[in-house]
């Protein structure tokens, strides 16, 4: 009796196993899928924008302010290319870009007095523009 149910008991465990790895398998191909070529380059361009916020939030983490200038020149560098316009077509999205803008400068007057404080301030409120528009995207149907 004992032999059947330790039988029983691991045929169970195996099948569950095999099925919960299949269905990893599918959500992983579903991820894969093709997607529009646009959507994958939106994607990818934002995913650069996240990569230079978190250089800045590494430099302020360990003071060092030559890395914060530097990211922030590249962030800002990222805002004036074709893919952030993506949606200017849409006078909210505009307004939002230009706060994360105005953000963006007063967050690098900040960074250039070597002030941690302030600039971390600064850093905290160019993320909230951030979350703001990405809300306000998500909320119009976009993709990102």
């Amino acid at each position: 009796m004992n032999r059947f149910l330790i039988i029983t008991f691991s045929v169970l465990f195996l099948a569950a196993g095999v099925a919960m790895a299949w269905q990893q398998q599918e959500e992983g191909k579903k991820r894969a899928a093709p997607q529009e070529p646009d959507l994958i380059a939106r994607r990818d361009f934002m995913r650069s924008k996240l990569m230079y916020s978190q250089l800045i939030l590494e430099g302020l983490t360990t003071d060092d302010f030559e890395m914060v200038d530097d990211a922030i020149d590249k962030l800002k560098m990222v805002t004036e290319g074709e893919m952030w316009v993506a949606f200017d077509d849409d006078a909210e999205y505009r307004d939002l870009t230009q706060d994360f803008r105005q953000a963006t400068a007063r967050m690098e007057a900040a960074a250039e007095t070597d002030n941690l404080d302030a600039t971390a301030m600064r850093f905290y409120q160019m993320n909230t523009t951030c979350i703001d528009c990405h809300k306000h995207i998500r909320a119009r149907g976009y993709k990102l």
